[in-house]
């Protein structure tokens, strides 16, 4: 079972040094230049063992910023979702690729630049 997101922000926080998460909307807000690093133990973790990416999306606020929101799954251990989201500006919309992490992600993120423009790095 996963601990509320409060919970799970404190135990991120405490397991990834440097790392300053926010709630919001019972998402997760990651940095960007952090965002491999949480997705990595959420995957590797056996506490989360994050094994699914159900969906890879953005959400456009006109003027000036850009989310890209992450839905994960434990398969393995029946649970989920946690929501994760990266905050982006809207004139260079760039963020770190999960594809290595999560295989599936590369269609979702090929969408995302179409229709929005974001980079995968």
């Amino acid at each position: 079972m996963l601990p509320p997101v409060e919970e799970l922000k404190a135990i991120l926080e405490q397991q990834v040094p440097g790392v300053s998460l926010t709630v919001e909307g019972g998402a997760l807000i990651v940095p960007p230049k952090d965002l491999t690093t949480v997705c990595r133990l959420l995957k590797e973790s056996q506490r989360f063992a994050m094994d699914y990416l159900a969906n890879l999306t953005a959400v456009d606020y006109p003027p000036d910023r850009m989310d890209v929101v992450y839905h994960l799954y434990s398969m393995t251990q029946r649970h989920g979702p946690i929501t994760l989201q990266v905050t982006l500006p809207r004139q260079r919309p760039v963020v770190a690729s999960i594809t290595p992490i999560w295989r599936g992600a590369e269609f979702q993120e090929r969408e995302v630049y179409d229709l929005y423009g974001v980079t995968f790095e």
